[in-house]
């Protein structure tokens, strides 16, 4: 597969903005970043965007900040971005990086496609696959 995917990233952590900053080096199109909210930190409560938000920022990409995905106006701005892919990291309390990629059934991938097309590291994450019909 030589086209470039769109691609939606969805995560907060600090190791998230490193799979952030892999995919923007890979000379995919991410067309979206979704993150949690800013978030009160320090004596002073001031507001803090994670580090997801902060890269995505510093590389012009659109940033959304939705407290969830469910409600139906979300998941319509997801449709709307017309993404081939959505690859979320999350942090388990077990210490374990996840990534899920969301495939759109245009694309045709498999799981084992998607991240060889994603050059993810199989040992490092656990994966899983939704198709969105």
């Amino acid at each position: 597969m030589s086209e470039s995917l769109r691609i939606i990233f969805a995560g907060t952590p600090d190791f998230a903005a490193r799979h952030l900053d892999a995919l923007l080096s890979s000379g995919h199109n991410v067309v979206g970043v979704f993150t949690q909210p800013d978030r009160p930190a320090g004596r002073g409560k001031k507001l803090m965007p994670s580090p997801v938000k902060v890269l995505a920022e510093e590389k012009g990409l659109p940033v959304f900040q939705p407290v969830s995905l469910r409600p139906q106006e979300n998941q319509q701005l997801v449709a709307e971005l017309q993404a081939d892919v959505m690859v979320r990291i999350a942090h388990w309390v077990a210490k374990q990086s996840h990534i899920d990629a969301v495939v759109l059934q245009q694309t045709g991938l498999t799981l084992r496609q998607a991240q060889r097309f994603l050059s993810f590291p199989r040992k490092s994450i656990e994966s899983s696959l939704c198709w969105l019909e």
